[in-house]
Order: C-alpha cells, then structure tokens, then sequence
C-alpha cells in the first residue's frame, strides 16, 4: 500500500476521457475510468481517492453520480472506506506489471488504429466495446474439456480447435487415463472425446455433460509425404492395437493406390521384424515408433498422425454447443423473472 493520495491533477487527465456525447451513461464511464487508472498504476492500492464533492467538481457530474459509482466499486472489493479517513483503492488490486501493461496497451493501440482505418472514431469505438462487453457478460459462459489419449496429441487439439470457440468460453484438456483416477478441475459443461471413447467419457463425467465424438482425419503432413511415395514403393503398417492397424490402413488407401501395402501388423506380432526387413517404407501410429530403431538407410518411417476434422467441428459439433449455451440463456431469463 502507498497509504498515498491521488492527486487532482492524475485524476482530471484521467477523467479527460468523460465523453458526454456517448450512450454509456456518466456513473459507467466514471467507474471505467478510474478502472483503467487502476489497471495502469495511477491509482495504487492504498492512494486515497477525492471526496465526492471533489470528484464531482472535477469530472463536472452530479454528486449523486460519484456516489453511485463509488458505492457499486465498493460493492465490488474495488475501493473501501475508512471512516472520516475518506475512500481508498482496494489492496490487492494493483497495476498490471509492466510487460503485461506494455502488451495490453499495444493491443488498444492496434485495436485504435484498425478502428481509425475503418473510420470509426472514438466516441463510436467506445460506444462498440461497451456493447460487446455488456454481451459478453450476458452470454452464458461454458466450460468445455477435450478428452485425448496422449499429452501431445491433446496439446496439438487444443491448439487447432480453441481459435473455433467462443473466446469467453473455457477450454482445457484431458487424457483419458488421468480422468480415469481423478474429475477434471472445472466440472465441464461440454465434452469432446475420440469416438472410440465417447460412451466410457459420458460414464467418468455423468449424465449432466454433454458428451460429443470427435472426428480425426490424417494430418496434413502425414497425407502430403503419403502422397509423395515412389509408385510400387513396398510398405508396412505398424499400430499398437488390431483395430488401429486396421483403421489406419483404411483411411491411408485414400492415399496410397500407387503403392504396395505389404502387411498390417501390431507392435507384438511375431512376424513384425521379418516383415519390416523386406519393407521399403514403414508408416506407424505414433505410439509404435519404436519401429524407427535399427532402420537401414534405404528404409522411410513415416509416423501416421491425425488431427480433428474441423470441418465436421464446424456442422455437427459447433451448433450443439451453440444450443446448449441458449438453453441456459433461457434458463437464467426464466430464473430472473
């Protein structure tokens, strides 16, 4: 705490944001302002805010506004009141730290030059984010977890699925080994899973989540070099369990008509190191690629990776989340009433 006192001067370059010609009524645009004066170090836990006659004087508003905004701050843990000592700025509620700052401000600044180039000026710009924001805070938010088999894998799918979400909305991953022991930390609202796995994820998290079956397709990489093989190139296909094999061999045809798919193994088959021998290329899941040991130099591996089908993501799944978030919208409106 500084136990320090804001001065008048900080506090009118702050309220020099006051734009009377915005929709935003003066109490709301009051308490934005000296939240951003918060956020950026002007006003520390502990500095002592203006009476509110001063206030009043300076922002040039009615008394009953700052007493208004002054209450509902204080409501919210932002300021207290110290007797006759006057009205103080919360502890714990201090300025960003300063690589925080210089990135949140070098976003308004990027956010304030596209707006500049569309020619929306800042009274407009203003009236835009408050209106984004009191929608936001009437969207529902969910809370959203993606069941993998792997660490990696489930990294690599929050990374590709997350810009697809609703940017208020939660989103954390899982592997299904470790939900198997323990609940997830935020109860989910929604749920992916592979769909191998669909019904023994609906069972670990209940019939209040909503459970839905991803849909993996081959990554990229892995259908470009499948494209790339020599035509007649011999090849053996290596997973970890019968029906991965199987399902492997099925979606790599797509991409391979032009060569020879000698034999589908698991990691255990007894005729796996004879087979690999006479192979020329070897594809294999990502959790058989010990294979890659001994390869002679005239030998290819080439691991078989897969990545969720955003396009499906996008029909099938994007909508069911979409209806869920309107029937707790409706939920809360009927509560409310």
């Amino acid at each position: 705490m500084t136990d320090g006192t804001a001065s008048h001067g900080e506090i009118a370059a702050l309220l020099a944001g006051l734009d009377r010609g915005l929709d935003a009524p003066p109490a709301v645009q009051l308490r934005g302002i000296l939240e951003y004066g918060i956020l950026i170090g002007t006003l520390a836990p502990g500095d002592r805010l203006p009476t509110v006659r001063e206030l009043s004087a300076l922002a040039g508003l009615a008394p009953m506004t700052v007493v208004s905004t002054y209450g509902k701050m204080k409501q919210d843990g932002l300021i207290e009141t110290r007797g006759k000592a006057g009205t103080f700025i919360a502890a714990g509620r201090g300025a960003l730290s300063a690589d925080s700052l210089r990135s949140f401000t070098d976003e308004v600044d990027r956010l304030l030059a596209r707006a500049q180039e569309l020619g929306i000026g800042p009274s407009r710009l203003a009236e835009v984010i408050g209106l984004r924001a009191r929608l936001q805070l009437a969207r529902p938010r969910l809370e959203i977890l993606l069941v993998g088999m792997f660490d990696t894998a489930v990294g690599d799918y929050l990374r590709q699925i997350r810009p697809l979400l609703d940017p208020g909305d939660g989103f954390a991953g899982m592997v299904l080994a470790d939900l198997r022991e323990r609940p997830p930390p935020v109860r989910p609202d929604f749920a992916l899973s592979p769909m191998t796995r669909r019904a023994e994820v609906q069972a670990l998290l209940g019939e209040g989540v909503e459970v839905a079956a991803m849909s993996f397709i081959p990554a990229t990489e892995t259908r470009v070099r499948l494209a790339a093989l020599e035509p007649g190139a011999r090849v053996v296909m290596v997973s970890t369990k019968p029906q991965l094999v199987l399902q492997m061999r099925a979606e790599a045809l797509r991409f391979l008509p032009h060569v020879e798919i000698l034999q589908c193994l698991t990691l255990d088959d007894p005729q796996l190191e004879a087979a690999l021998s006479e192979a020329q290329v070897i594809i294999h899941a990502s959790r058989a690629d010990r294979v890659r040991d001994g390869l002679r130099p005239d030998q290819t591996a080439i691991e078989y990776r897969y990545t969720p089908d955003l396009g499906v993501l996008r029909k099938d799944i994007l909508p069911r989340i979409e209806a869920l978030r309107a029937r707790r919208t409706g939920s809360r409106s009927e509560g409310d009433e």
